[in-house]
């Protein structure tokens, strides 16, 4: 999927928070600097076979890079759909946390499964 197509990108103030789930985009992670203000969680299946978790973890290197506020989970026995199902419950947490409350600097989010710690991007919130 292109940055062009991809709404969350192209309009980014428009969204309080992301959960892109096995995201399908390949193109070059260069695009986040447009939506580095917006909190992202991410969940990957390591044995996705239709989405690479490498590529997704490319994305999440950019994330730490922006120091956007994020999360990863990336399920060890996942495939393409697993994750989807079994991720529900951090997404709403992290929506509970993130969306529509502002983002204090400096704080960071816990992983549940693989993933990393950013801080919030400076001036967000």
């Amino acid at each position: 999927m292109s940055v062009a197509r991809c709404p969350w990108m192209k309009y980014p103030g428009r969204w309080a928070a992301l959960a892109p789930i096995a995201p399908a985009i390949y193109r070059s992670p260069r695009g986040l600097t447009a939506i580095r203000h917006t909190p992202v969680i991410v969940v990957q299946g390591a044995r996705d076979r239709l989405v690479r978790a490498s590529s997704t973890r490319r994305w999440i290197r950019k994330m730490q890079e922006l120091e956007m506020t994020h999360k990863y989970v990336e399920y060890m026995d996942g495939g393409h759909i697993y994750p989807a199902f079994q991720g529900l419950p951090a997404i709403f947490e992290f929506f509970n946390t993130h969306a529509g409350r502002g983002v204090t600097p400096g704080k960071t989010t816990r992983s549940s499964a693989r993933g990393s710690r950013a801080p919030a991007p400076p001036g967000a919130g």
